[in-house]
């Protein structure tokens, strides 16, 4: 295994991309070729700017795959204290802004899960263990409408006092309406998804932009006990543990 440890996990779906990949597979360009174009995208820089000059040893980005229509982006924890693991959210947190944005100048919409626990990956990066499970199962059975939702270890970890001296997380996610936590959208996202929800052929599928388009943000200074009854809100959807 290239990888065995504790990582970040995020797996994100393109919503409606099968159809479009068969739909386009002798064209040119093709959707496959809009997959290959992204995934070389996320190998350049992007994510949030964090000042690490203490910690020379955070300068990895995450490491990306394809499974189907669906992107999994994976970060690997080392050391796995507070400043770790903030790192990596922040970079995966860029990504997942850079696959919406590049989703979204395509008519395309995002939905996924992103958690944090005990995860593997071989020399060819396809990951196994059970926080991708969770972040899997975050995104096909409770993310429902088109946003990344979190996973309960990620959300436990943001209770912990040590990341009160990080970038406050509540700056990055939404908490939603059925109390489900998400990653923060931008405005020019946002703005995209309105246009999209616009052309839905159904009420149904419109329904599915709702929390995006009305995103709720998470109180500065979210208490403790709140942080852990948002991680109790999303409790065993998955096998994920940080053992």
């Amino acid at each position: 295994m290239k990888f065995k440890g504790t990582g970040l996990v995020a797996f994100i779906d393109l919503l409606g991309f099968s159809a479009a990949i068969e739909q386009t597979w002798d064209q040119s360009p093709s959707a496959l070729d809009m997959v290959i174009d992204l995934k070389q995208q996320l190998q350049r820089p992007f994510g949030l700017r964090l000042d690490n000059k203490d910690r020379p040893d955070l300068t990895q980005r995450p490491s990306v795959s394809s499974i189907s229509d669906s992107i999994v982006l994976k970060y690997a924890m080392h050391s796995g204290d507070a400043t770790e693991v903030f790192h990596g959210f922040a970079q995966i947190y860029g990504a997942v802004l850079l696959i919406a944005k590049y989703a979204a100048e395509r008519d395309f919409a995002i939905r996924g899960g992103l958690e944090l626990g005990p995860v593997a990956w071989d020399e060819d990066h396809d990951p196994i263990g059970p926080a991708f499970i969770t972040a899997y199962t975050l995104e096909s059975k409770l993310a429902v409408n088109v946003r990344t939702i979190l996973g309960p270890n990620l959300l436990r970890r943001f209770a912990d006092d040590d990341y009160k001296d990080q970038m406050p997380p509540d700056r990055l996610v939404t908490l939603d309406h059925d109390g489900m936590v998400a990653l923060r959208p931008t405005v020019e996202i946002v703005e995209k998804m309105r246009e999209l929800r616009s052309k839905a052929p159904d009420a149904r599928r419109a329904a599915k932009y709702d929390y995006v388009l009305k995103p709720r943000p998470v109180p500065v200074g979210l208490p403790q006990e709140v942080w852990l009854r948002l991680a109790d809100n999303v409790e065993g959807i998955g096998p994920a543990s940080e053992g």
